[in-house]
């Protein structure tokens, strides 16, 4: 069978099984079966049909079974194990990709299975433990570099064999179980495995594996607890169609909300997933706007000073500096920006994924898919020697922000530097140092580790490792899915409290995703009818361009919570977008009672009354904001496109005037060019039309040059093939210069 075919076939069976069409599915499982020459995977399925055409005829006889429901779950989980051999072995042997070629390449090498190599692995550890135990030597130096150099092949084996292996039975559970208890497996080798069943459960589903991630959830090893919590809900939600099938593993991830501390931990690991959905936001942040205006600015601050981020908010305050005093405004956009990333570091994000990006595509290190996530290691006989003597990648590695693929890259990165720049580089850090009086700056004691930092690093690492190797799999890629945990039962239960949503709400809204907040407020405001939370349902509505459920969302808020000055200017915002005029004028009416000589209320009230042909309201609201700003350009605009639309056509003429002598933009001149075209000045308003032609810095007069205003236009005699010919004056003109 062809790839294409097996695909299609594959995708209805899931289909057909996520919808419990068992039928259905039995008999394209049996179609994908009998083309795979697989007899075992035949025997299986043929119990499951034979037993599920026994429990219909009993149906059609009228029997009551009262274990009906429990018997159809049963097959269709017999029924999807099936499908999931069947597709494990289709994309080992036949598809390509990264899964498939690693399982080809140790079939082809006639790789050990996992739990001989975990055996290997043991030991290796614990004959590493004895030779290190011995008596200092040349020759228990060169022992201890043999086995740790065999220590690196064999936990890539393990990862590799874990990932890309069948669905585990009984015996591959036990030797899990092993594994994680032996104490010659050392604690980053158990990482490893952890990530390698979580990769393997991305691209297949096994009940087994994901029974594992339970047996070890309740360990005391913070880097243990983090991957397993992370692979354990990754996974979750990645088969969460097929899981609703298992009432066993269901009822143990809901009892886990009873133990203490849990519910806290998956809302801490929930904000981090969200978290981590921003990484591709920051890095084009950092990358266009952050560190251009870094570089352009550098050499103005002084000689020798660092930026402290975390406190650059304090600064200017501190200095009490006279805001009347000349200001350098490229050196305030740099605080700005610095400020910001201290402020997306400080939440949690990671602002580093691009400092290492292109090295990770340039190392050997990172060919093999098993050191993205094996966890960092100072004694890794691939770093460069002497990293972990050097005081000055001491200093950084014991730095908790970076996640470990960036530190095998800082090590890696430092072996390239020419000699006399990394001796300056270990100078500078003696100086600081030396100023800190030694204080707080730890080089051989790393942060104690705790779970959510760990977390974060995993994610890091987890997220580097979809993104940028070289041999990644979109497909597998947990970051594209639904990280809203709120989507999915129990989690929804688990943060079901006021407190969790209202957290979790008002996070997703600060880091700007409104699709994700919204439900979490419409939610939470028809329990709590509070105006902040119809507020920020509504504001999610507006930013998403739905303004009609923004403006009902507004109206809810403004009922709760009347005279908000705010809620009226967003309410009165949305029926504007909604063409809504006359329910927008009466918001705004509203608030000019709250704030008469607001300015840019009445122009935005006159605008209304302007789009209702109301044009004295208008006027008299122009003319206020006109003395209250004396003269200013944004009263004179509106004051002159009110008078042309009025037919007042001398007075627009003098207030366009004043506006082409000061500075002028596109729609000016356009406008401009109106008052004189329907004044029977036809020369002028060419060469106006051409000036608003330059001002867009176009080479001809687009073909939608007068759609926006042709209405008005009409309304003063000018027909469709007057502004046809117009079109032509403006552009032939500009063809003779």
């Amino acid at each position: 069978m062809d790839a294409q075919t097996f695909k299609i076939l594959y995708e209805d069976a899931r289909c057909a099984l996520g919808e419990h069409r068992l039928l259905d599915a039995i008999r394209t499982i049996d179609g994908l079966i009998s083309s795979s020459d697989r007899p075992i995977l035949s025997n299986e399925l043929a119990e499951t049909k034979e037993a599920y055409g026994m429990m219909l005829d009993y149906m059609e006889r009228g029997v009551d079974d009262p274990e009906r429901d429990r018997l159809f779950l049963r097959f269709l989980r017999t029924a999807g194990e099936a499908l999931d051999r069947i597709y494990r072995n289709f994309i080992s042997e036949s598809a390509t990709g990264f899964y498939a070629s690693t399982r080809r390449t140790l079939d082809k090498l006639q790789t050990p299975d996992w739990p001989a190599i975990a055996l290997r692995l043991s030991e290796n550890g614990e004959a590493l433990s004895q030779t290190l135990a011995g008596h200092p030597s040349v020759e228990r130096t060169r022992r201890a570099e043999q086995l740790r150099e065999e220590h690196v092949r064999l936990y890539k084996q393990l990862f590799e064999t874990v990932f890309t292996g069948p669905i585990w039975d009984k015996s591959a559970e036990e030797a899990a179980r092993n594994l994680m208890s032996d104490a010659f497996v050392g604690l980053k080798d158990q990482c490893l495995f952890v990530s390698a069943v979580t990769l393997s459960l991305l691209y297949v589903f096994d009940a087994a594996k994901f029974r594992f991630f339970f047996d070890f959830l309740p360990t005391s090893s913070p880097e243990l607890r983090a991957r397993v919590q992370v692979g354990m809900v990754l996974t979750y939600v990645n088969h969460y169609e097929r899981l609703q099938n298992y009432p066993d593993l269901q009822a143990r991830l809901s009892l886990l909300g009873d133990e203490p501390g849990f519910r806290e931990e998956m809302l801490r690991l929930q904000l981090q997933l969200l978290m981590s959905l921003e990484t591709k936001n920051i890095e084009k942040s950092m990358r266009e706007e952050i560190l251009p205006e870094v570089m352009r600015n550098a050499s103005k601050w002084k000689s020798g000073k660092g930026i402290d981020l975390e406190n650059l908010a304090a600064l200017n305050n501190d200095l009490g500096a006279n805001p009347e005093w000349n200001r350098d405004e490229n050196l305030e956009k740099l605080e700005k920006k610095m400020k910001a990333l201290a402020d997306m570091h400080a939440r949690g994000a990671d602002v580093f994924i691009g400092s290492f990006a292109m090295i990770k595509q340039r190392f050997p290190f990172f060919e093999p898919a098993a050191n993205w996530l094996y966890p960092f290691d100072i004694e890794h006989p691939q770093l460069p020697p002497g990293t972990k003597d050097n005081a000055f990648a001491r200093f950084f590695l014991n730095n908790e922000s970076l996640c470990n693929s960036d530190k095998y890259s800082f090590c890696l990165v430092l072996s390239q530097l020419p000699a006399a720049q990394s001796d300056a580089m270990r100078a500078q850090l003696d100086q600081a140092i030396s100023a800190a009086g030694g204080a707080g700056l730890s080089l051989d004691r790393p942060a104690a580790a705790d779970v959510e930092t760990e977390r974060r690093v995993y994610l890091q690492d987890l997220y580097r490792f979809f993104k940028l190797y070289r041999h990644r799999d979109a497909t597998a890629d947990p970051f594209r899915l639904d990280l809203l945990l709120t989507s999915y039962a129990p989690f929804s239960e688990f943060f079901a409290s006021e407190t969790a949503r209202r957290q979790l709400a008002d996070f997703t809204f600060r880091e700007k995703n409104y699709l994700q907040a919204l439900p979490l407020y419409e939610a939470l405001a028809a329990e709590i009818p509070e105006a902040e939370f119809f507020q920020k349902a509504g504001f999610c509505h507006q930013n998403l361009k739905d303004y009609a459920k923004a403006a009902d969302a507004y109206e809810k808020a403004n009922l709760v919570k009347p005279d908000s000055a705010w809620t009226l200017g967003q309410l009165a915002y949305c029926y504007r977008m909604l063409g809504r005029y006359a329910d927008a004028a009466a918001c705004y009416r509203e608030m000019e009672a709250m704030r008469p000589e607001d300015t840019r209320l009445l122009l935005r009230l006159s605008e209304c009354y302007i789009r209702l042909s109301q044009y004295d309201a208008a006027f008299e609201k122009l003319y206020k904001a006109d003395y209250l700003e004396n003269g200013s350009e944004r009263a004179l605009k509106a004051l002159a496109w009110c008078s042309l639309m009025t037919g007042k056509i001398e007075q627009a003429a003098r207030y366009y005037e004043k506006l082409l002598a000061g500075a002028p933009v596109a729609a000016d001149f356009l406008n401009a060019g109106h008052v004189a075209w329907v004044s029977g000045d036809t020369a002028r308003a060419i060469a106006l039309y051409n000036k608003a032609v330059d001002a867009d810095k176009n080479d001809f007069a687009p073909t939608d040059f007068f759609d926006e205003d042709a209405e008005t236009l009409n309304r003063f005699g000018k027909s469709e093939t007057d502004l046809r010919l117009m079109l032509d004056l403006v552009n032939r003109k500009r063809l003779k210069d």
